[in-house]
Protein backbone atom coordinates (compact mmCIF):
# COMPACT_ATOMS: atom_id res chain seq x y z
CA UNK A 1 0.00 0.00 0.00
CA UNK A 2 1.37 3.41 -0.91
CA UNK A 3 1.72 6.30 1.53
CA UNK A 4 -1.54 7.93 0.38
CA UNK A 5 -3.47 4.67 0.85
CA UNK A 6 -1.93 4.15 4.28
CA UNK A 7 -2.91 7.67 5.35
CA UNK A 8 -6.46 7.19 4.03
CA UNK A 9 -6.78 3.97 6.07
CA UNK A 10 -5.28 5.66 9.15
CA UNK A 11 -7.69 8.60 8.82
CA UNK A 12 -10.63 6.18 8.70
CA UNK A 13 -9.30 4.50 11.84
CA UNK A 14 -8.96 7.92 13.48
CA UNK A 15 -12.61 8.71 12.70
CA UNK A 16 -13.65 5.41 14.25
CA UNK A 17 -11.54 6.20 17.34
CA UNK A 18 -13.41 9.50 17.72
CA UNK A 19 -16.78 7.75 17.42
CA UNK A 20 -15.65 5.09 19.88
CA UNK A 21 -14.68 7.85 22.32
CA UNK A 22 -18.27 9.05 22.40
CA UNK A 23 -19.52 5.50 22.96
CA UNK A 24 -16.98 5.06 25.77
CA UNK A 25 -18.45 8.13 27.47
CA UNK A 26 -21.93 6.59 27.17
CA UNK A 27 -20.74 3.33 28.75
CA UNK A 28 -18.97 5.20 31.54
CA UNK A 29 -22.12 7.20 32.27
CA UNK A 30 -24.21 4.03 32.32
CA UNK A 31 -21.71 2.14 34.49
CA UNK A 32 -21.47 5.01 36.97
CA UNK A 33 -25.20 4.98 37.61
CA UNK A 34 -25.59 1.30 38.40
CA UNK A 35 -25.47 -0.46 41.74
CA UNK A 36 -23.21 -3.50 42.11
CA UNK A 37 -24.79 -6.61 40.68
CA UNK A 38 -25.01 -8.71 37.54
CA UNK A 39 -26.02 -5.79 35.29
CA UNK A 40 -23.20 -3.61 36.58
CA UNK A 41 -20.75 -6.47 36.13
CA UNK A 42 -21.78 -6.99 32.48
CA UNK A 43 -21.63 -3.26 31.68
CA UNK A 44 -18.18 -2.98 33.32
CA UNK A 45 -17.00 -5.94 31.25
CA UNK A 46 -18.22 -4.28 28.05
CA UNK A 47 -16.63 -0.97 29.08
CA UNK A 48 -13.27 -2.66 29.67
CA UNK A 49 -13.37 -4.28 26.25
CA UNK A 50 -14.49 -1.05 24.56
CA UNK A 51 -11.49 0.70 26.13
CA UNK A 52 -9.27 -2.03 24.69
CA UNK A 53 -10.89 -1.56 21.27
CA UNK A 54 -10.27 2.19 21.51
CA UNK A 55 -6.60 1.57 22.30
CA UNK A 56 -6.31 -1.01 19.50
CA UNK A 57 -7.80 1.30 16.88
CA UNK A 58 -5.53 4.17 17.95
CA UNK A 59 -2.49 1.88 17.86
CA UNK A 60 -3.45 0.59 14.42
CA UNK A 61 -3.78 4.15 13.09
CA UNK A 62 -0.34 5.05 14.44
CA UNK A 63 1.24 1.84 13.15
CA UNK A 64 -0.16 2.08 9.61
CA UNK A 65 1.41 5.52 9.29
CA UNK A 66 4.85 3.94 9.73
CA UNK A 67 6.33 2.36 6.62
CA UNK A 68 6.47 -1.43 6.74
CA UNK A 69 10.02 -2.39 6.00
CA UNK A 70 10.60 -5.63 4.14
CA UNK A 71 13.14 -6.87 6.69
CA UNK A 72 10.91 -6.12 9.68
CA UNK A 73 9.85 -9.74 10.05
CA UNK A 74 13.49 -10.75 10.43
CA UNK A 75 13.67 -8.83 13.72
CA UNK A 76 12.45 -12.06 15.37
CA UNK A 77 15.70 -13.82 14.64
CA UNK A 78 17.50 -12.28 17.61
CA UNK A 79 14.50 -12.41 19.99
CA UNK A 80 13.44 -16.04 19.98
CA UNK A 81 13.93 -19.24 18.05
CA UNK A 82 11.35 -19.28 15.25
CA UNK A 83 10.52 -22.96 15.68
CA UNK A 84 10.07 -22.47 19.41
CA UNK A 85 7.75 -19.54 18.76
CA UNK A 86 5.73 -21.67 16.32
CA UNK A 87 5.46 -24.48 18.89
CA UNK A 88 4.28 -22.06 21.57
CA UNK A 89 1.69 -20.42 19.35
CA UNK A 90 0.35 -23.79 18.20
CA UNK A 91 0.13 -24.99 21.80
CA UNK A 92 -1.70 -21.83 22.79
CA UNK A 93 -4.11 -22.15 19.85
CA UNK A 94 -4.88 -25.71 21.03
CA UNK A 95 -5.51 -24.35 24.54
CA UNK A 96 -7.94 -21.79 23.14
CA UNK A 97 -9.78 -24.57 21.29
CA UNK A 98 -9.99 -26.57 24.53
CA UNK A 99 -11.39 -23.49 26.29
CA UNK A 100 -14.06 -23.18 23.61
CA UNK A 101 -15.08 -26.81 24.07
CA UNK A 102 -15.08 -26.49 27.87
CA UNK A 103 -17.26 -23.36 27.80
CA UNK A 104 -19.71 -24.99 25.40
CA UNK A 105 -19.92 -27.96 27.74
CA UNK A 106 -20.47 -25.70 30.75
CA UNK A 107 -23.37 -23.98 28.97
CA UNK A 108 -25.40 -27.17 29.32
CA UNK A 109 -24.90 -27.09 33.10
CA UNK A 110 -26.08 -23.53 33.78
CA UNK A 111 -28.78 -23.30 36.46
CA UNK A 112 -32.04 -22.13 34.86
CA UNK A 113 -32.52 -19.19 37.24
CA UNK A 114 -29.11 -17.73 36.25
CA UNK A 115 -29.27 -18.82 32.63
CA UNK A 116 -29.02 -15.52 30.76
CA UNK A 117 -26.19 -14.12 32.88
CA UNK A 118 -23.90 -17.16 32.71
CA UNK A 119 -24.87 -18.00 29.14
CA UNK A 120 -23.79 -14.52 28.04
CA UNK A 121 -20.50 -14.75 29.96
CA UNK A 122 -19.67 -18.19 28.55
CA UNK A 123 -20.48 -16.93 25.05
CA UNK A 124 -18.12 -14.00 25.67
CA UNK A 125 -15.36 -16.41 26.73
CA UNK A 126 -15.96 -18.51 23.62
CA UNK A 127 -15.74 -15.44 21.39
CA UNK A 128 -12.57 -14.28 23.16
CA UNK A 129 -10.95 -17.68 22.69
CA UNK A 130 -11.91 -17.65 19.01
CA UNK A 131 -10.36 -14.17 18.77
CA UNK A 132 -7.19 -15.39 20.51
CA UNK A 133 -6.94 -18.33 18.10
CA UNK A 134 -7.21 -15.91 15.17
CA UNK A 135 -4.53 -13.61 16.60
CA UNK A 136 -2.21 -16.55 17.27
CA UNK A 137 -2.70 -17.70 13.69
CA UNK A 138 -1.64 -14.21 12.55
CA UNK A 139 1.47 -14.49 14.74
CA UNK A 140 2.32 -17.82 13.12
CA UNK A 141 1.94 -16.33 9.64
CA UNK A 142 4.23 -13.44 10.57
CA UNK A 143 7.03 -15.76 11.69
CA UNK A 144 9.68 -15.86 8.95
CA UNK A 145 10.27 -19.24 7.37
Amino acid sequence: MDKKGREFFAANLDRHVEAEGEILDEYRTLAGGLEDGPISFLIDLILTEEEQHHFLLRTMANRIRLPFEKGERDELSWVVDRDELRRHTQKLREHEQETIHACRSLKSQIPVEEGEFFDALLDALILDSEKHRRLLLAVEKLIPK
